[in-house]
């Protein structure tokens, strides 16, 4: 169970009628027919503007469209390559969408794991990238270390999550996000 089901109180991109429409779906164009394909799509890679992604842009930027009131974002402090990706659809298709008169604050909380490594914290790398984008796009926003009411949930649960107030919020899709990274 994640973090939003046990707490109901974010609505997640995957949660509203457009993220749940799409969700764990894969399609595109036939090459040599009419009708669409399960089976066999394009990547990222192979096309940037694959069906697929293109509908996930979308979906995100509209989902940032949409999003009011406090924003908390939960970031990985103990993935390698940086807790921020600064390419991914966080970065390129959520964060340029956010409405600054809807938005009152971004929280970004950096969670690291348990017994494990300590790679970024608030006020570093990629962090800080992302601390300096908001505060130059005009949002407020405060960054919290480990921050303690969401800890327990987290042991629970492996895949990392976006938490949030009784607000939308902006939720990181891992495994999008961290392939774009590579």
């Amino acid at each position: 169970m994640s973090y939003g089901e046990n707490t109901r109180r974010l609505v997640a991109l995957c949660d509203v009628l457009y993220g749940k429409v799409g969700d764990f779906l894969s399609w595109c164009r036939q090459e040599n027919a009419s009708g669409l394909d399960y089976q066999s799509c394009p990547t990222s890679e192979d096309c940037e503007n694959n069906a697929v992604d293109s509908y996930w842009k979308s979906a995100s930027m509209q989902y940032s469209r949409d999003s009011s009131g406090v924003i908390n974002v939960m970031l990985n402090g103990s993935e390698p390559k940086g807790a921020y990706p600064t390419r991914g659809f966080f970065a390129d298709f959520e964060i340029p969408y956010l409405q600054k008169d809807k938005v009152t604050r971004i929280e970004i909380w950096v969670m690291h794991d348990v017994g494990g490594p300590n790679v970024e914290s608030c006020g570093e790398g990629s962090v800080k990238i992302l601390e300096d984008r908001l505060e130059a796009l005009g949002f407020q926003h405060s960054c919290i270390n480990d921050y303690r009411a969401s800890a327990s949930m987290r042991r629970e649960s492996a895949s990392l999550h976006a938490i949030g107030d009784a607000s939308l919020l902006i939720s990181l899709l891992v495994a999008l996000a961290s392939s774009s990274q590579a």
